[in-house]
């Protein structure tokens, strides 16, 4: 059996030679057999990444990250931005910071990755999974009112509803939101897939009370990991923020700890990462929308 790349198997089928080389095709028995599709795949940019730190004037490794928070929340016209190691501890601070407590009910969507529900659990709370509906495949308002109405009448507390933009289509959000305010519960987006979509001309991660976004290597705008919270309240961001730096306050020129916080802070290299990523991402996004028109167009 030999393997080879997809690209000098097809010769000149007119795919773009980037995209060839990230399939594998193998021969078995005079066949050509297409063995490995990966779901994502991205390039370590050496030169990006050294041409960005230059840019920045070589800038003490503390700067980074607020850099990267500050690029982020102009680029989804948001005022606040927490970036943290990953797309999970984004949640769990997000869920921690809207008031979420043991025994609370936390509606989410059924279409997820287990990351949208394990952080309901370090709560102590209880998710509440809502099935999707046909046409984006995410949250179905109908279903979240009945669930809403049932935790009501139950006398149980709906703390916040944590809607899932799957594979970055929005969710029926104006439905959602008029839900929430009716019965008095935040929202908060799970946007971890879907940077780049909009609804009305307002970013995925700006829809509701609080969003989070991931840049793990399989995202479009990927700092091969992190995460981040983005709202536009400043007291969630303060939380967050805190928390995330092990509850450290900051008035105090000692370590002095009065509540429980996490190692959930950013470094400064996947804060570079992540201003590359921030260059490249209207690129991205125009290849993604031509792979949509393929798909569309068959």
């Amino acid at each position: 059996t030999t393997a080879f790349p997809v690209s000098q198997a097809v010769g000149e089928s007119g795919v773009d030679a980037a995209v060839d080389d990230r399939l594998l095709f193998a021969t078995s028995h005079g066949k050509e057999i297409c063995v490995r599709v990966p779901l994502s795949y991205t390039t370590l940019d050496q030169t990006a990444l050294s041409a960005k730190l230059a840019s920045l004037d070589n800038p003490p490794h503390t700067l980074l990250v607020p850099s990267f928070e500050q690029a982020l929340a102009d680029r989804v016209d948001a005022k606040h931005v927490v970036a943290v190691q990953s797309g999970t501890a984004a949640i769990h601070l997000a869920l921690r910071a809207l008031g979420v407590a043991a025994g609370d009910v936390v509606m989410t969507s059924t279409f997820t990755y287990v990351a949208s529900v394990n952080p309901i659990t370090y709560l102590g709370a209880e998710p509440v999974l809502i099935d999707s509906e046909p046409t984006t495949w995410n949250m179905d308002p109908v279903l979240l009112e009945q669930a809403l109405a049932s935790e009501t009448r139950q006398g149980r507390r709906v703390a916040a509803i944590l809607v899932v933009h799957s594979y970055g289509m929005p969710a029926r959000m104006n439905d959602i939101r008029a839900l929430a305010a009716h019965y008095g519960v935040p929202v908060l987006e799970d946007a971890a897939e879907a940077i780049g979509s909009t609804v009305a001309g307002r970013w995925a991660s700006t829809l509701g009370d609080v969003g989070v976004l991931s840049f793990n290597s399989n995202k479009l705008l990927t700092a091969f990991g992190g995460g981040a919270i983005v709202t536009n309240d400043g007291q969630v961001a303060s939380r967050c923020r805190t928390w995330a730096a092990q509850a450290r306050k900051e008035t105090h020129v000692f370590y002095q700890h009065e509540e429980t916080g996490y190692n959930y802070r950013m470094s400064p290299l996947t804060a570079l990462a992540g201003l590359c990523g921030l260059d490249a991402l209207d690129e991205n996004l125009r290849l993604r929308q031509r792979v949509f028109d393929r798909y569309r167009d068959l």
